[in-house]
C-alpha cells in the first residue's frame, strides 16, 4: 500500500471538503439561532436567504432546509416554506436527536400550515409541539410569532 501522489491529493481535497463542511455547519448553526430568536427586516431575510441557499447547494441538511423554510415563511412564501420544512422534517431523524430542532421544525410547520389556512395539518404539528414544548429553547419567539401572525390575520 504505497500512497501515491494522487491519493494524497485526493485525501487533501477531502480534508478541505470536511473542513469547509464544518465551517458551513457552524455558520448554519449561527443563522439558525438568529432566525429563531428575533425579527429581521426583509433586507436581512433576503441576504440570509441568499447565503443559506449557497450552503444548501453545497451541504444540504435539515438545518439549511429549516432556515430556508423559516425565512420563506417570514417573507410570506408559504408554499415554499412548507416544502422546505417538510424536507427538513424528513432529514432531521438523521440528526440522532442531537438537539431540540425536531420541535422547531414541528412548531414552524404548524405556523406555516396555519398561515396557509390549513388548520387540519397545523393541528397535527401543534399537538406534538404542545406536548414537548418545554424542551424547546426557542419556543418563546415561535409562540409570539404565531400570536403576532394570527392577530395580524384577524385585523386584515
Amino acid at each position: 500500500g504505497i500512497l501515491t501522489l494522487r491519493d494524497a491529493s485526493n485525501a487533501g481535497v477531502r480534508g478541505v471538503e470536511i473542513l469547509s463542511s464544518v465551517s458551513v455547519e457552524l455558520e448554519v448553526l449561527k443563522l439558525l439561532k438568529i432566525v429563531q430568536q428575533k425579527y429581521l427586516s426583509e433586507t436581512e431575510l433576503e441576504k440570509m436567504l441568499e447565503t443559506c441557499t449557497k450552503y444548501q447547494v453545497t451541504f444540504p441538511s435539515f438545518r439549511t432546509n429549516l432556515i430556508l423554510g423559516i425565512i420563506n415563511l417570514q417573507l410570506g412564501k408559504y408554499e415554499e416554506a412548507i416544502e422546505l420544512l417538510v424536507e427538513s422534517d424528513r432529514l432531521e431523524p438523521l440528526n440522532y436527536g442531537y438537539d431540540d430542532q425536531d420541535l422547531a421544525i414541528e412548531g414552524w410547520l404548524a405556523l406555516a400550515y396555519m398561515l396557509q389556512g390549513n388548520f387540519t395539518e397545523a393541528e397535527k404539528y401543534c399537538a406534538e409541539f404542545d406536548e414537548r414544548g418545554e424542551e424547546f429553547k426557542n419556543a418563546e419567539f415561535l409562540t409570539s410569532e404565531i400570536e403576532r401572525i394570527l392577530s395580524k390575520q384577524k385585523s386584515e
